[in-house]
């Protein structure tokens, strides 16, 4: 089944925040997790996981800055003769 995304710009200090909230509520779910027999704590810990990693890697390309080395022909040039 397929599920349906949305799209929404988040700034870089909006993504830190969401993911101290997510890492927050991971160590709420890990703890309800050991101390219950159910099962129901850990498949939302496991689903809060996967979200917090898409949440960090988005936030990690949104800190990423485009490299300043040149390109084409003439970042190549300079490349390969100095």
């Amino acid at each position: 089944m397929l599920e349906t995304k949305n799209c929404v710009d988040f700034s870089e200090h909006d993504l830190d925040l969401i993911d101290s909230a997510l890492h927050t509520q991971e160590k709420i779910l890990a703890v309800q997790s050991r101390a219950s027999g159910n099962n129901t704590a850990k498949v939302r810990l496991n689903e809060l996981k996967s979200v917090l990693r898409r949440v960090r890697r988005k936030n990690a390309k949104a800190t990423q800055t485009p490299c300043r080395s040149g390109g084409g022909l003439g970042g190549f040039a300079r490349a390969l003769f100095g």
